[in-house]
């Protein structure tokens, strides 16, 4: 489980035409199992619920294949009717980098052609050199 802006509070911008704002609290609950088909392959099924005010709630229902700690596929299917594929590698016990398409099915998207995204992972103070996802 997790939380972003927990704590409410209003942004002043004095007189510019957006006065004021408000935040809105954010709750995501996540669920999953790593399956070990061999030792050098994961299969990840995992479910999240967001709670996003004034969203209504977002599942995400998500499935990963890990190979030799290595790589990832994801895929994401989200109840509001969007999509996610990704890659994920693990560099090294300190670096991992990746890349994931959205696409989405609301009235919108028929003015998009999806969103990408591009991410480096650092993990600070990894004595032990472990690998994520890893096999215990």
């Amino acid at each position: 489980a997790s939380g972003n802006q927990l704590f409410r509070y209003n942004l002043d911008f004095g007189d510019q035409a957006l006065a004021s704002t408000e935040s809105f609290q954010h709750f995501i609950f996540t669920s999953g199992y790593k399956f070990i088909i061999n030792p050098k392959l994961l299969l990840t099924p995992s479910i999240a619920f967001k709670l996003m005010e004034p969203m209504p709630l977002v599942i995400d229902y998500n499935l990963s294949v890990s190979m030799i700690d290595r790589v990832s596929l994801a895929m994401t299917y989200r109840n509001t009717q969007e999509y996610v594929l990704g890659v994920r590698f693990v560099a090294s016990p300190v670096f991992e980098f990746g890349y994931f398409f959205d696409y989405g099915g609301a009235a919108i998207d028929r003015y998009n052609s999806g969103s990408h995204e591009l991410f480096i992972g650092i993990r600070l103070r990894n004595k032990s050199k472990i690998l994520c996802p890893v096999i215990i």
